[in-house]
C-alpha cells in the first residue's frame, strides 16, 4: 500500500511539473522541431524503417523514439501536444525509476526525496519540456542500471535472472534510441567489477542469454537499413559515433569550462548538498568499501559518464543528463538520513547558502530589468519580475522553515518554492534560444494554398515543415542533411540558381530567411521579393505582394 501512496504523491508533485502546459508553447528549435518532424513524416509516408527529414533520409540516430512519437501522432494528430507527450511520459518514468532504486536500497523517504530532487533540478526539469532523445535515453539507462542493482542484491535465482534480463532489455532500448552510447551500462558495470574484483560473479549476469536478447532487439533495424543503404555502416557507426567522439567532425567542441558549468547549473538548487552527500556516501577507509557497494556504484555511474563526455570532441548540455538520477539518489539519501536534524552544521550551511543564492538571483533579476531594462527578444519584463520575486520568496521561505523544522522544513520549502519558480517559467524554456519560428510558421499556414511553394533560404528552419504539415524547399543549406541528399531529395533541395528561377515563376512563393538575406535580395529589383512579416531576426517574404 505504501508504494501506491508514494506513487500518488509523486504523480501529484512530479506529474504536475512534467505535464503542466505541454503542447501550449512552441517546439524548441532545432532539436525539438527535428524530432517532431521525423515521426510526422513516418506517419505520412508509412515508412517506419528509414527516417526522413523534409523528405530526405536522416540516419544519424536509431528510430525507437521516432516510433514512440509516431504512435502518439497517429492517436492525437500532428500537434505540439502529441509530439511532446512521449518525452513527458519518459520523464515521469525516469523519476519513478529513481524512486524505486532509492527506496529499494535506502528506504521510502529517500525514494520520495530522490524523485523530487531530480524533477526540481534545473537541467532535468528543462529537458522535460524540450523534445530530445536524451530524456528517453536517460530513462532507459536508469532502468537498466537499476535492474542490475536489483539483480546483484536478489537472493532468489529466478528473480535475479529476470532483473539481469531487464538490464539487457533496457540497454537494448537505450541503444535503439541513441546508438552505441546505449552501451553505457556495460561500461559502468565493467568499471564497478574492476573496482570490487567481482569477476567471480560474472556467471550470475546471464551474459549469453542477455546478449541474445539484446541482439534480437537491436540488430533487425540496423540490418534492414544497411541492406537498403550500402553507406549506412560507414556513416552511422564510423562517422556519427567514432569520428564525432574522437574528432571535431560534428563541430561541437567546447571550452574546458563548458561541462563543469553545465554540471553545476544542472543540479541547482541542490548544489550546496552535493559535496556533503558524496562524502556521506563514501567509505571512511579502504577496508569498508564493501559495505558501500551501492553508493560507490552510483558514484562510478556519475564519474564514467562525466569523464566519457569530457574526453569527447562533441559536447552538448543535454549529454550530461544521465548524471542526475544517481546524483539525486545520493542527495536524497543524505537528506533523508538527517531528516530530523536541526543543528548539523553541513546541512545548516547548505540551506543558508541556497537561501542566500536564491535571494541574490531574485534581486538580480529585478534590478536587471528595472534599472537596465534588458531587451531580450523572447523574454519579457514579466519574466524577470516574476522570476525575481519568486526567487526572493524562495530564499525567505527556506530560511524560515529550516529555522522552524530543520532539515525537513528546509527541504520541503526548497522543493516547493523551486517547483513554483519552475512552473511559472515553463513557457520561456523552449523559446529562449531565439531559433523557434512558430509565429511565422502559423501565420504562413493561414495564408498557404495547395499550389504555393515554401522555401527555407540559406538555412533549414526545423519547425517550419512540422507546423505547415508539408515538406518545403531548402536552398543553399545541407548541414545534417548532406548524407541523405545523396539518396535523392524529391525536389526538397535547390541551389541559388534554381531558387531565383522559382522566385521568378508564376507560382506564389513564400520564403523564410534571415533579415540580412532579405535585405540583400531586395536590393536587386528583378527578384520581386516583398516583406510579409518579421519575427526577431527572421522574416517571411513572398514573390508577390501580400
Amino acid at each position: 500500500m505504501t508504494y501506491i501512496k508514494d506513487f500518488l504523491i509523486l504523480l501529484l508533485f512530479v506529474g504536475t511539473l512534467i505535464f503542466a502546459k505541454i503542447g501550449s508553447y512552441p517546439l524548441q528549435a532545432p532539436d525539438g522541431a527535428r524530432y517532431a518532424e521525423i515521426p510526422r513524416e513516418m506517419v505520412v509516408s508509412g515508412d517506419y524503417i528509414i527516417p526522413h527529414l523534409n523528405g530526405i533520409q536522416y540516419l544519424e540516430k536509431p528510430p525507437l523514439f521516432y516510433w514512440m512519437q509516431a504512435g502518439s501522432i497517429k492517436l492525437l494528430g500532428a500537434n505540439d501536444f502529441a509530439v511532446s507527450l512521449p518525452n513527458s511520459l519518459m520523464s515521469l518514468f525516469c523519476c519513478l525509476f529513481v524512486y524505486l532504486i532509492a527506496r529499494r536500497f535506502y528506504g521510502r523517504l529517500s525514494g520520495i526525496l530522490a524523485s523530487i530532487i531530480l524533477i526540481t533540478s534545473f537541467i532535468f526539469f528543462s529537458l522535460t519540456k524540450i523534445v530530445t532523445l536524451d530524456m528517453t535515453f536517460t530513462t532507459w539507462l536508469t532502468a537498466a542500471l537499476g535492474c542490475f542493482l536489483y539483480g546483484i542484491n536478489e537472493p532468489n535465482k529466478k528473480y535475479k535472472n529476470y532483473y539481469m534480463w531487464g538490464m539487457y532489455f533496457f540497454t537494448a532500448l537505450a541503444t535503439l534510441t541513441k546508438g552505441l552510447i546505449g552501451l553505457f551500462p556495460c561500461l559502468i558495470i565493467f568499471v564497478w567489477i574492476l573496482f570490487f574484483n567481482e569477476w567471480r560473479n560474472l556467471k550470475n549476469y546471464c551474459i549469453f542469454s542477455g546478449v541474445i536478447l539484446f541482439s534480437a532487439i537491436t540488430l533487425p533495424w540496423h540490418i534492414l537499413v544497411q541492406l537498403q543503404n550500402p553507406d549506412f555502416f560507414n556513416f552511422y557507426f564510423l562517422q556519427q559515433h567514432f569520428l564525432r567522439y574522437l574528432t571535431s567532425y560534428a563541430a561541437r567542441s567546447k571550452p574546458w569550462w563548458f561541462l563543469p558549468s553545465i554540471f553545476t547549473l544542472g543540479i541547482y538548487p541542490w548544489l550546496p548538498f552535493l559535496i556533503q552527500s558524496l562524502k556521506f556516501n563514501f567509505p571512511r577507509n579502504w577496508d569498508d568499501r564493501f559495505q558501500f557497494k551501492i553508493p560507490i556504484f552510483l558514484m562510478i555511474w556519475i564519474i564514467v559518464v562525466y569523464i566519457f563526455y569530457s574526453l569527447s570532441n562533441s559536447q552538448l548540455a543535454t549529454y550530461l543528463l544521465p548524471l542526475y538520477p544517481p546524483l539525486s539518489i545520493l542527495i536524497g539519501h543524505y537528506l533523508a538520513k538527517n531528516w530530523h536534524s536541526k543543528e548539523k552544521k553541513d546541512i545548516k550551511w547548505g540551506f543558508l547558502i541556497i537561501s542566500f543564492a536564491n535571494t541574490i538571483i531574485g534581486v538580480g533579476c529585478i534590478i536587471a530589468e528595472y534599472f537596465f531594462g534588458l531587451k531580450l527578444p523572447t523574454l519579457s519584463s514579466d519574466f524577470f519580475y516574476l522570476t525575481g520575486w519568486l526567487m526572493i520568496f524562495s530564499g525567505a521561505a527556506i530560511a524560515v522553515f529550516y529555522g522552524y523544522k530543520g532539515t525537513s522544513g528546509g527541504t520541503i520549502a526548497l522543493a516547493s518554492t523551486i517547483a513554483l519558480v519552475l512552473f511559472a517559467t515553463i513557457p520561456y524554456i523552449t523559446i529562449s534560444n531565439n531559433q523557434a519560428i512558430q509565429p511565422l510558421a502559423l501565420q504562413l499556414k493561414s495564408k498557404l494554398q495547395a499550389d504555393d511553394i515554401v522555401v527555407s533560404y540559406n538555412a533549414y528552419y526545423q519547425d517550419l515543415p512540422f507546423y505547415l504539415n508539408k515538406n518545403i524547399i531548402i536552398v543553399n543549406y545541407k548541414g545534417e542533411l548532406a548524407f541523405g541528399l545523396q539518396y535523392g531529395y524529391i525536389n526538397t533541395w535547390q541551389d541559388q540558381q534554381n531558387f531565383i528561377k522559382i522566385l521568378k515563376s508564376n507560382k506564389k512563393v513564400y520564403v523564410v530567411m534571415e533579415e540580412r538575406d532579405f535585405k540583400r535580395l531586395s536590393l536587386q529589383p528583378e527578384n520581386h521579393i516583398y516583406l510579409i512579416s518579421k519575427h526577431i531576426k527572421t522574416v517571411l517574404a513572398s514573390n508577390q505582394p501580400a
